[in-house]
């Protein structure tokens, strides 16, 4: 079991304490911070020097999904900068860690420059004004922040990050990097990051511009109204919201098979089956009841939709039933 200490911060250690007793003959009793409990706080400071460890660099992650485990995760000694991309663009992506960068110092040498120093026993003999010298870090921090833009940066393979300019006030900002999920579509409304690049590089310049998010091909699923019948009072309401458009076709043609398409598939996510019968057999009443001087594509369309719904076809999630073509809407058989 780790050792746990417990501290009171209800009291502070700056306030004076005044006690009843005498203290190694201080006068008034009174202690400050000198005096109190400084062997609890060296024990304290022991202690987290021999059992805890600071680390300034990313430490090694495990990918974990429903099919495989990639372990031991490093980012690379190598930061490569992909491009750049507008900060509003970019947004607020799941990140597993966020990190610091600081400049590294370099050599004087001019074939050196730029590589830093990694040998932890070379001493660096005399104090560099970073205020003069040029740095790589500086440059790109004001550029970010003047362009309100992000750099998307290579981690490792198939590992991605963003370089940003952060202002934890109005005075300072700092340079960040926010290290990515392991993954090229880890933010889903940029798409496959493999698959961003400059326009200049397109061939084709006749394209249109797409602005982000990307929409994706298919429908999301939590994209449209799902109907709800957990009570019998929805249910009934989408059948008659259907039967009324009905009643008015060929005006309400389209409301109608949009209406009817959406109960149907909302009862085959369901596997409410019974209900595609159920309509049919409301169509063919509804047919009998029609009046005489109803227009006879009325008539057709729901003898069409009852057909339809009886068939195998109709039972395909995917698959939609689409107005019978007649010579009263215009168009040929």
């Amino acid at each position: 079991m780790p050792t746990v200490i417990a501290l009171d911060v209800s009291l502070s250690m700056r306030r004076v304490v005044v006690g009843t007793t005498a203290y190694e003959g201080i006068p008034g009793e009174q202690l400050t911070r000198h005096h109190l409990a400084l062997q609890g706080i060296n024990t304290i400071l022991h202690y987290l020097q021999n059992n805890s460890k600071l680390e300034f660099v990313a430490l090694p992650q495990t990918k974990k999904t429903d099919f495989e485990v990639v372990p031991s995760l490093m980012i690379s000694k190598n930061i490569e900068i992909c491009g750049f991309i507008p900060i509003a663009d970019v947004g607020n992506p799941g990140a597993t860690s966020r990190h610091l960068i600081l400049p590294m110092p370099t050599e004087k040498n001019s074939s050196m420059q730029g590589i830093a120093v990694l040998d932890e026993d070379d001493e660096i003999e005399e104090v560099i004004d970073e205020g003069k010298e040029p740095s790589f870090c500086v440059l790109l921090h004001g550029a970010l922040k003047v362009e309100n833009m992000a750099a998307l940066c290579l981690l490792n393979a198939d590992w991605y990050g963003f370089i940003y300019s952060w202002a934890d006030s109005k005075k300072k900002s700092n340079l960040m990097l926010t290290v990515l999920e392991h993954g090229c579509e880890v933010v889903p409304w940029l798409g496959n990051l493999r698959n961003l690049g400059s326009i200049s590089f397109a061939k084709d310049k006749t394209f249109e511009a797409l602005t982000f998010p990307i929409r994706p091909v298919e429908k999301r699923s939590y994209s449209a109204n799902t109907p709800s019948w957990i009570r019998n009072s929805g249910l009934q309401s989408d059948i008659q919201k259907i039967l009324r458009q009905a009643r008015k076709l060929p005006e309400k043609t389209a409301n109608f098979y949009k209406e009817l398409n959406r109960v149907r598939r909302t009862a085959l996510t369901l596997g409410f089956l019974e209900l595609l019968e159920g309509l049919a057999q409301i169509f063919d009443r509804e047919i009998t009841l029609l009046p005489p001087n109803v227009n006879p594509e009325c008539a057709i369309q729901l003898s069409h939709c009852s057909e339809m719904l009886r068939k195998p076809y109709s039972k395909e999630l995917n698959a939609n039933i689409s107005p019978l073509r007649t010579k009263y809407s215009g168009a040929a058989e």
